[in-house]
């Protein structure tokens, strides 16, 4: 009989990579790989494209990369035996595409990726500009544990959070490049508004959320720092300070989701096939509305 763990040890590496200097944060990296591991962490996790920065613009397709294969992500690869390591990058789609992804590495191989499904080309965001959006969405086991990812903007698409729940997801991890906006009395807007959804998400899920956010400046932004972990009771179990660059291990009580499934069971009484339907009838409405708009 498997027998179910009943704890994983997460953690948190709040940094502020160089902008488009890949081996650099590879060393960055693997400073905080040794500091997980020295912790006897089972998962070390990194912000969106921590391997690169992030307003690369036109430095896209010079640091995109195949990361199974690169080069410079080697000494990774090997340091992910004993540990799971989720770290973001641009990815050479092989085809001309580049994409904000975030990959799973395990015992010196990449086994899973998440290719950033909704792209931000709004106010000071243009990322559909120089990425492909991904199609794909899925979970993946660790330390136990279903998890999936949503990168920062796809965080703020509900239906996406839902899905993955319905996956079996039991952590979700919210890789982040989310700048410093909107001072309040309180600190920081945009962290109040980030946590605002972490706590949503972990509480109607009844799911770990585990927001990882960057550090540092980059094109006369500061980024906010400010990473979290919610319960899936949303309770706030850790919290990493704004703006500075930071490191902390969280343990996580696996038994906590169980309890918090049987006193809010959304999940267990979710309707699919109601969500299906609908779906299917408002786009049956799109298309003929397009159809006669056309006409």
């Amino acid at each position: 009989m498997t027998h179910r763990r009943e704890s994983l040890r997460i953690y948190l590496a709040q940094i502020a990579p160089s902008l488009g200097d890949l081996a650099r944060n590879c060393e960055l990296h693997l400073e905080q790989v040794a500091r997980a591991r020295g912790q006897h962490a089972d998962l070390v996790v990194f912000p969106e494209l921590s391997l690169t920065g992030y307003w690369l613009h036109d430095m896209v397709s010079e640091v995109a990369l195949d990361p199974g294969t690169a080069p410079v992500l080697a000494p990774l690869r090997a340091a992910s035996q004993g540990l799971d390591i989720v770290l973001g990058l641009v990815e050479d789609g092989g085809d001309g595409r580049c994409y904000n992804t975030t990959i799973l590495l395990r015992r010196e191989r990449v086994a899973w990726r998440h290719r950033k499904l909704h792209l931000p080309t709004y106010t000071l965001f243009d990322e559909g500009r120089y990425f492909t959006a991904g199609s794909d969405l899925g979970t993946f086991t660790t330390g136990g544990a279903r998890a999936g990812v949503l990168i920062c903007e796809d965080m703020w698409h509900p239906a996406l959070a839902w899905l993955l729940a319905q996956d079996g997801c039991d952590l979700l991890l919210v890789p982040s490049c989310g700048p410093a906006r909107g001072p309040t009395d309180g600190g920081i807007g945009s962290q109040h508004d980030w946590r605002l959804l972490g706590e949503t998400a972990a509480r109607f899920h009844a799911q770990f959320v585990i927001y990882v956010n960057r550090t540092g400046s980059e094109d006369g932004y500061t980024f906010a720092g400010g990473s979290f972990v919610y319960g899936p009771d949303g309770k706030l179990l850790a919290e990493l300070p704004d703006i500075d660059d930071a490191g902390s291990l969280v343990e996580l009580d696996l038994r906590e989701i169980k309890r918090a499934r049987s006193v809010h069971p959304m999940r267990r009484d979710a309707r699919p096939d109601l969500i299906h339907r609908e779906l299917s009838r408002l786009l049956a409405g799109r298309d003929a509305a397009a159809t006669r708009d056309n006409k």
